[in-house]
């Protein structure tokens, strides 16, 4: 690889009020070459969960995908805390990233190959009230599964949030209190 490849990768561990399992996104919705390169970085990084985003826009590496640059969202560490796992996961994932594409002399290291997911959906709250929810990160669902459910300040249910398909969850929220439309959690397929 060309050591003038421009990298635009995103590391982020998780909202404060988000529990998840590591996983890397790329968009698939640029050019080939572009995201064949996100693809390969999303390898090197080496966490075992591979999300390909159809989507252009919306995430920041969306927005590289678009402009011709390879990038990539990695997600570990959650609910605002220092986790020196997650800090392990992200510093071996750079230094392998820059080992893989030459930015680095150092020895590669190979990951077992990760499980790729290309169905990836987000489900939003419909109403604010308070999210108590049923399914943890990492837990492999069904769709109509209740996801959690929404109640009102006095305990009167709003409504039960399903599952929208089989896959694994992600994310989920860990607050409480939440705003209409805020993410409540995340369901990936392959």
């Amino acid at each position: 690889m060309p050591r003038q490849l421009i990298i635009g990768s995103i590391f982020i561990g998780g909202d404060i009020h988000e529990a998840l399992i590591p996983f890397t996104i790329y968009s698939g919705g640029g050019t080939g070459a572009v995201v064949k390169l996100s693809r390969a970085m999303a390898e090197a990084y080496g966490i075992p969960i591979i999300l390909e985003s159809d989507s252009v826009v919306g995430g920041t590496y969306a927005a590289a995908s678009h402009m011709g640059i390879p990038a990539i969202l990695t997600e570990a560490g959650q609910v605002g805390q220092l986790d020196e796992n997650a800090v392990s996961t992200h510093l071996r994932g750079l230094n392998n990233l820059l080992a893989t594409f030459g930015f680095v002399d150092a020895p590669v290291v190979s990951f077992p190959p990760a499980q790729i997911m290309r169905q990836f959906i987000w489900t939003r709250s419909p109403h604010q009230g308070l999210f108590y929810r049923y399914i943890q990160p990492g837990q492999t669902v069904h769709r109509g599964d209740i996801g959690g459910i929404l109640k009102d300040a006095y305990g009167t249910l709003i409504e039960e949030v399903l599952v929208p398909q089989d896959g694994l969850v992600l994310f989920t929220a860990t607050s409480l209190a939440i705003n209409r439309d805020d993410p409540l959690f995340a369901v990936a397929s392959e």
